[in-house]
């Protein structure tokens, strides 16, 4: 599996030919911004002005190096789909044998969530504003990634590592469900590292 990045539409949110790493790592610091204040605000009660006082910019910077309000969203939302498909991948290249693909994919998988907790929050909670095109882009990405996670779990169910008397799909839907929900809850000062968090959901599920 070849994960292609996908690359946000317009030029001012995205990573052009020439832009300095200064620029980069400014836009960086104000998508992470964004996501703080759409997750404890909202994406429609959150503002750009928010955003700017908190990074202490004006409010024209913040426009300078991300196009509108929107976009912002949109980078968010790439980010999460982009971050968690890269955990896909690099969790099947780990091993060749099923199980361990499994554990590792669901260990990287929980730690991509909770490195991106505020940006997952705003995706799951935000869906509804999202524009069409890129609804269309992260369904078409989410389809891909619960395939190819369905057809892993596939692979155990042949050799009785899962029950076969559930569809693969739905194992997937129910294993990935929970440390996607880990967004919610999870609190660094109380509760375990990613890593102790995805082996306890390979515990409950019956993964070796």
């Amino acid at each position: 599996m070849n994960i292609k990045p996908i690359e946000i539409s317009n030029s001012k949110g995205s990573a052009a030919i020439g832009e300095s790493a200064s620029f980069i790592e400014t836009k960086r610091r104000i998508v992470a911004s964004a996501a703080r204040v759409f997750s404890r605000r909202g994406f429609t009660a959150g503002t750009t002005k928010e955003i700017a006082a908190e990074l202490q910019m004006s409010q024209p910077a913040v426009y300078h190096y991300i196009g509108s309000k929107n976009l912002l969203l949109e980078e968010i939302a790439l980010k999460v789909v982009n971050d968690l498909s890269l955990s896909l991948e690099e969790g099947l290249k780990d091993s060749d044998n099923p199980t361990l693909r499994l554990r590792n994919v669901i260990r990287r998988f929980s730690d991509a969530v909770l490195r991106n907790q505020n940006e997952c929050a705003v995706f799951w909670r935000e869906r509804h504003s999202f524009t069409p095109e890129l609804q269309a882009k992260v369904v078409a990405r989410e389809r891909e990634f619960m395939t190819t996670v369905s057809a892993l779990i596939a692979d155990l169910q042949k050799n009785d590592g899962l029950p076969k008397h559930l569809a693969s799909g739905v194992l997937a839907e129910a294993i990935i469900g929970m440390p996607v929900w880990s967004y919610h809850w999870y609190r660094q000062n109380r509760h375990p590292d990613a890593r102790a968090l995805a082996d306890l959901y390979c515990d409950l599920i019956g993964i070796p």
